[in-house]
């Protein structure tokens, strides 16, 4: 029994460590500053174009996370400036003219 317990007690005591060490690097990987973002998603888009398809997992996706349009709906329904800080509609309708925030190109 003596033998045995010789012979566990170098593994129990790297296994020990092993432990240790992967709480420490979990607990550093968790404080750590992040420059990613994880986008949660019940679907996979079949493809980032989002004309080709009606797949609601597209515009989730890539509307507002990689496309950025001139304008943006706000919580209320009105339309709020996004690329464009300010735009003109003619008085036929016809011809809207947008201002873009500086360093802009669309």
């Amino acid at each position: 029994m003596i033998m045995l317990a010789s012979r566990l007690l170098p593994c129990i005591v790297v296994a020990v460590i092993a432990c240790v060490g992967l709480v420490a690097s979990i607990t550093a990987a968790a404080t750590a500053p992040r420059s990613d973002i994880v986008v949660g998603m019940q679907l996979e888009p079949p493809h980032l174009d989002p004309t080709s398809s009606a797949a609601g997992a597209i515009d989730q996706v890539l509307y507002a996370n990689v496309y950025e349009g001139l304008t943006r709906f706000a919580d209320d329904g009105s339309i709020r400036p996004a690329l464009a800080q300010s735009w003109q509609i003619s008085t036929d309708g016809l011809r809207y003219t947008f201002q873009l925030q500086p360093a802009v190109r669309f």
